[in-house]
């Protein structure tokens, strides 16, 4: 039952019409490139956040099942290939990325990817059908994709990094870095310049053009 549901959320957040619909502003905010002529490294942060917002209408208990599936771990999809003059892509290999990615999420960790072999069971379901799906509907981006996992517990079990909380956190894939400033944006209520109205998400406090403090409804 739980991996049918898993298999379901996945379907919807890599469906198009389900993150445009959705989960639009969170996707975008939780996916980032790097590319030239002849590279191309991107990162996607996978939080709880992002499966729940893919299935809105889960029910309290697989919300729980989630929750505590995913705790204390952190999933990526990283990719890191050569592009071909025609536009191809040449992947690294499994274990080129697993070698040269690390995450920090803070000052004075950083973590590497937790070896294939020791990722748990369920979590390794889930990634099992992760990618396939992720390159039927990306084609040639989605065979460069590989799911990263990291163990972030803290000394209570919980996981370090949350997506609502403060700080920054930062994915390097083959010396290139990828950083997401916490709070997401996209969690919290959008906020507004009191004096144009103008709208912000939810993790600016000032009008970056004029410097004034912005406000929540």
């Amino acid at each position: 039952m739980l991996r049918t549901f898993f298999i379901a959320i996945i379907c919807l957040a890599f469906s198009s019409s389900a993150i445009s619909a959705e989960i639009d502003s969170l996707a975008a905010e939780l996916f980032q490139t790097k590319s030239s002529p002849t590279e191309l490294k991107l990162a996607h942060w996978m939080p709880p956040e992002f499966f729940l917002a893919a299935n809105p209408s889960a029910s309290d208990s697989e919300k729980r099942q989630l929750a505590a599936m995913l705790n204390g771990y952190a999933i990526f999809l990283v990719a890191n290939a050569r592009v071909g003059a025609m536009g191809a892509l040449t992947p690294s290999s499994r274990s080129e990325i697993l070698s040269s990615t690390f995450l920090q999420i803070d000052e004075t960790s950083r973590l590497i990817p937790v070896p294939d072999e020791k990722i748990k069971g369920d979590i390794k379901a889930l990634l099992a059908v992760m990618k396939p799906l992720f390159t039927s509907l990306v084609g040639n981006y989605g065979e460069a994709v590989e799911a990263i996992v990291f163990r972030d517990a803290g000394v209570d079990g919980k996981s370090k990094l949350r997506a609502t909380g403060e700080g920054k956190v930062r994915l390097t894939v083959a010396g290139e870095s990828f950083v997401w400033r916490l709070p997401l944006g996209a969690l919290l209520p959008p906020t507004f310049d009191p004096v144009t109205r103008d709208q912000f998400p939810g993790n600016f406090l000032f009008n970056p053009y004029t410097g004034t403090r912005l406000v929540t409804k």
